[in-house]
């Protein structure tokens, strides 16, 4: 009785218990990235190859009129509530409990002897800089650019090198239309071409230049040559005139004005060239030089065949002052576009071109980012009308030192390109050549000084001299270039620093490098669909999800070492990677080693597994399963 008495209690408990409903389990969260998106590519790509992966929402996947049975996971992920997840390239890195890269013996083959080939590294700078470096404040910076610079050296090459390695995605397609299993746009594409274009990718380049350069200045070099630059601005300022000496070689009447300096001068009569300088040492030459009627007797006709070449001048490079002088007459087709005088070549040396009836002087060492150039700023000439070309260059290094006159008058010019960076143009001297189909030329001297503005009205008309000296008028800088040319001791100081100028700079690194160019902003009701809305490359790289940028690099590392990468792409329509523990954990690694895949190449290349052989077996060799 007593014992009936104490189990009733407990009976009771089990009977209450029993009748208390259980608790349904917590539904299983499916994972639309690792889980159902795989099992779309498997079972239904092959018939909808319309399939969006990114977003299939919008699409029945149940097939409620077709006979195609549905895979039962993916019936309960859609009964589950459909959800998309984010892709699992952009998701957080998962921590691999794992210590070392030997840990991953599932990958391993047969051990050899000797060592693999260690692949050339990828870069060492930091990210940021390798994409937009030119962006950044330090001007070295933009020296991690040169990644990009590989050939072929393009905008496309440029384009598909950053979306393979920096977000593991195959572009190319995009270039054709919008790739209906990415969120990726032909706009997109477009966009990023523009990112990657530099100045330079403007410009009609003969092939294998590659500009812009920078060139790299530090410690004791960069301190010698701020001070030779300071040595020579104050050399370089002209010094300030007497009025009394001014005005008493004024009232000097055998002070008759002349232009000196002459080195050749050609009239071209009786079909000769002959050079009427006194004690020149130009050697003329030419190809099938051909006589026609010049401004004043005969002149030179250039059918794009035959040339003029003038050696022994004098003229060294873009540090020696010189001027030319000379009557032109061009064809419409040669006012288009026309290389007129030039030494070396368009692409680095000294150049005189027509424009668009404008005309342009330029010394460029990798054009147009490293060169100075003048552009007339408006059309200056008119089809088959002679016209008197001064071009005066002070050998100075820069656009202001390059003037332009026409018939008589100084050309207000157009600055377009400034600034000549560091190294030689010219290392020796080359001759000057004149050419251009469907140009004429009369009347050619060159003087080795940089000309004033009355010395070109002089050679135009032949009287502004004596009439300048007659009114006593428009002779101030005539006079003080006369001054300085008579003082031999600064001369020679002048040229001395820039000899020393050019061997410091000519022995200073030098790195093919970008250059910005503006991107339009995009429109944002235009681009609903677009996943790159930067305006530039720095703004661009600031906005990479760094997750997938670790997966991304270290996948390139791992294929640039094995010849094959552990998941093809990342994109949304590629299969889920063949070990993705093995590269969760190496970009893992990637992000301890702040995005350097030079320390990840070493972290492989000391482990055993990069001594192992892979064999022909499936089980041991890394394949890519690729999605045609």
């Amino acid at each position: 009785m007593r014992r009936s008495l104490i189990l009733f209690p407990l009976l009771a408990l089990q009977a209450c218990q029993k009748d208390e409903p259980e608790a349904p389990p917590e539904p299983r969260v499916i994972s639309y990235s690792r889980e159902i998106r795989p099992l779309l590519i498997n079972s239904c790509l092959h018939c909808h190859a319309d399939l969006p992966l990114h977003d299939p929402t919008s699409r029945d996947l149940l097939h409620p009129h077709e006979t195609h049975p549905t895979p039962a996971l993916l019936k309960e992920w859609v009964d589950a509530g459909s959800k998309v997840d984010q892709h699992w390239a952009l998701a957080p890195l998962e921590k691999i409990p794992i210590a070392a890269l030997d840990d991953f013996t599932e990958i391993g083959g047969n051990a050899i002897s000797n060592p693999r080939k260690a692949p050339a590294p990828l870069f060492s700078e930091p990210v940021e800089q390798v994409l937009a470096g030119d962006l950044l404040s330090d001007p070295d910076s933009a020296i991690a650019t040169r990644y990009f610079r590989q050939e072929p050296d393009t905008p496309p090459s440029r384009t598909t090198l950053v979306t393979r390695q920096f977000l593991g995605l195959r572009f190319e397609c995009a270039q054709c239309h919008d790739h209906p299993h990415e969120p990726v746009t032909t706009k997109d594409y477009q966009r990023l071409i523009d990112l990657f274009t530099t100045p330079c990718d403007d410009q009609r380049l003969p092939s294998g230049i590659r500009p812009p350069l920078h060139v790299k200045m530090e410690g004791s070099a960069q301190t010698q040559h701020v001070e030779l630059q300071a040595r020579l601005a104050a050399l370089l300022t002209a010094p300030v005139v007497d009025p009394k000496d001014f005005h008493e070689w004024l009232s000097n009447e055998g002070n008759l004005p002349e232009i000196s300096d002459l080195i050749a001068s050609y009239g071209f009569e009786n079909r000769q060239l002959t050079n009427l300088a006194p004690n020149s040492p130009v050697k003329e030459g030419g190809v099938d030089l051909i006589a026609e009627n010049g401004v004043h007797g005969q002149g030179l006709l250039f059918d794009g065949k035959n040339h003029l070449s003038l050696e022994n001048h004098g003229i060294e490079n873009e540090s020696s002052p010189f001027a030319l002088s000379l009557w032109i007459k061009l064809s419409p087709e040669a006012l288009a576009e026309t290389s007129l005088v030039q030494m070396g070549s368009p692409d680095r040396g000294f150049e005189v071109r027509i424009v668009s009836s404008r005309i342009q002087v330029r010394w460029s060492r990798a054009w147009p980012e490293n060169a100075i150039a003048t552009t007339s700023n408006i059309p200056l000439l008119a089809p088959y009308r002679w016209g008197h070309l001064v071009v005066s260059s002070d050998g100075n290094r820069n656009a202001k030192g390059l003037r332009i006159f026409f018939n008589g008058r100084p050309v207000d010019p157009d600055f377009s390109s400034g600034q000549l960076l560091f190294k030689s143009v010219l290392t020796s001297q080359q001759p000057i050549t004149i050419q251009g189909a469907g140009a004429m030329i009369d009347e050619l001297q060159i003087f080795k000084k940089a000309l004033t503005a009355i010395e070109a009205s002089q050679l135009f008309d032949g009287k502004s001299l004596a009439q300048a000296f007659a009114k006593k008028d428009d002779l101030g800088e005539f006079y003080t270039h006369k001054i300085l040319q008579k003082d031999l001791s600064r001369a020679t100081r002048i040229t001395e620093i820039k000899q020393q100028l050019l061997a410091l700079e000519n022995a200073l690194p030098e790195y093919p490098v970008l250059r910005h160019r503006p991107v339009t902003t995009p429109n944002s009701k235009d681009e609903s669909r677009s996943i790159f809305t930067s305006t530039d490359r720095l703004q661009f790289v600031r906005s990479l999800n760094r997750n997938l940028l670790a997966r991304s690099l270290a996948n390139e590392v791992w294929r640039a070492h094995f010849g094959a990468p552990l998941a093809y792409d990342l994109g949304h329509g590629s299969l889920l990677p063949r070990h993705p523990d093995l590269l969760e954990w190496l970009a893992g690694k990637l992000v301890e080693f702040q995005y350097n895949p030079d320390t990840l190449a070493a972290l492989i290349q000391d482990s055993n597994l990069w001594l192992r052989e892979w064999t022909g077996n499936d089980d041991s060799r890394i394949k890519c399963p690729r999605v045609e």
